[in-house]
């Protein structure tokens, strides 16, 4: 179980890092940012690869996590990479991470 709770937390971390890199970051300023499309990306697919290490218990156990989409943003992001829509990356760290680092803050257990 501490696995779980450790690869919870590497999400977390992770997602308020781009909540973080973004800022009030404009879409129309994010097409032409690359150095910051880069930045997202890589704290998306950490927790996406982190979120498909949790064990399938935990997962059952914790159902108000997307997990299906957090993986499958993660897949889509390493398995496509020539193809990454950045408004889909902004929308997702805009609209999408807010309640997903809600959500595992209430995981993760107080320090």
């Amino acid at each position: 179980m501490w696995r779980d709770e450790a690869l919870v937390l590497d999400m977390l971390i992770a997602a308020r890092r781009a909540r973080t890199y973004l800022g009030e970051t404009s879409l129309e300023d994010l097409s032409t940012d690359t150095l910051l499309q880069d930045g997202l990306v890589r704290q998306l697919g950490i927790v996406g690869e982190a979120a498909s290490r949790i064990s399938g218990v935990y997962q059952t156990a914790h159902e108000d996590v997307p997990w299906r989409d957090v993986i499958g943003m993660r897949n889509r992001l390493v398995h496509a990479y020539w193809d990454t829509d950045v408004g889909e990356v902004w929308r997702t760290v805009t609209n999408d991470l807010p309640d997903l680092i809600d959500t595992l803050e209430r995981l993760v257990p107080p320090e």
